[in-house]
């Protein structure tokens, strides 16, 4: 063992049996250990947590059929990115069960998860889908826990997680929402949007944002303009504002 500089120990001497320990944060209410890495891109190496039957974890991907506790699911060497698999839209590397403890996983970490009803195993990999020709890699962590869950969950927000610093607009919540597929799906034009747009204002219906769906990019995921259907778009866009829309854009 060595020690290291603010409080911390290094335990090994070769790169993947190499780990490193910092204190993080100990308070009466809530405490948290830094587990560091630095690994070649060859190594592999896996953590896991054996789950207990008198408590129940929380977290992981979001699923299309979403179920609580994460005992409930199955997942074998899951790459934990967003993806079009089960509608995974969010992927918050963190975890906590009712017995107030948690792990939260760095974002630049490769990782995988293997997981049943009696485990969860977080493994650390230079593999496809992550970038494969980096050196070195790390597999770096925080574990914790607190007095409840509430104030566990609450530090790890206002310590590490972040949370929003200002409001959504309101014009989003006090009036309708617009969108172009319930109308015409996905055969939409400029001239086709833009005449939707005065038919709400010639009807005095209440607008917040109008929502351009299917097709105003030349493929799903593009992010490139349909210049055959939309020549100038940002003309288009600068309009749909000054009538007081909202643009949103699809992806």
């Amino acid at each position: 063992m060595t020690e290291l500089e603010g409080g911390g120990f290094k335990l090994g001497t070769g790169s993947s049996s190499e780990i490193s320990f910092f204190l993080d944060v100990d308070e009466d209410n809530f405490s948290s250990i830094y587990v560091k890495r630095q690994l070649k891109r060859s190594d592999t190496v896996q953590d896991c947590i054996l789950f207990n039957e008198n408590e129940n974890w929380y977290g992981g991907p979001e699923q299309m059929d979403q179920r609580y506790p994460v005992q409930k699911f199955e997942f074998t060497d899951y790459a934990y990115i967003t993806k079009e698999l089960h509608s995974a839209a969010i992927m918050e590397r963190y975890w906590f069960s009712t017995s107030t403890f948690f792990i939260l996983i760095d974002y630049e970490t490769p990782l995988f998860i293997d997981q049943n009803a009696e485990k969860i195993c977080f493994t650390a990999k230079k593999q496809l889908p992550y970038d494969t020709h980096a050196d070195k890699f790390t597999f770096n962590y925080r574990i914790g826990g607190g007095k409840s869950v509430k104030e566990m969950h609450v530090n790890v927000i206002n310590r590490y997680l972040g949370k929003p610093s200002g409001l959504p607009d309101l014009r989003l919540i006090k009036y309708p929402i617009w969108n172009t597929w319930v109308n015409y799906g996905r055969q939409i034009n400029e001239s086709l949007v833009a005449d939707y747009a005065q038919n709400i204002i010639d009807n005095e219906f209440g607008h917040s944002l109008l929502d351009i769906d299917d097709f105003w990019e030349e493929c799903y995921g593009s992010l490139e303009v349909n210049k055959t259907n939309f020549g100038n778009l940002k003309q288009l866009t600068t309009k749909l504002k000054n009538d007081g829309f909202i643009v949103g854009m699809w992806t």
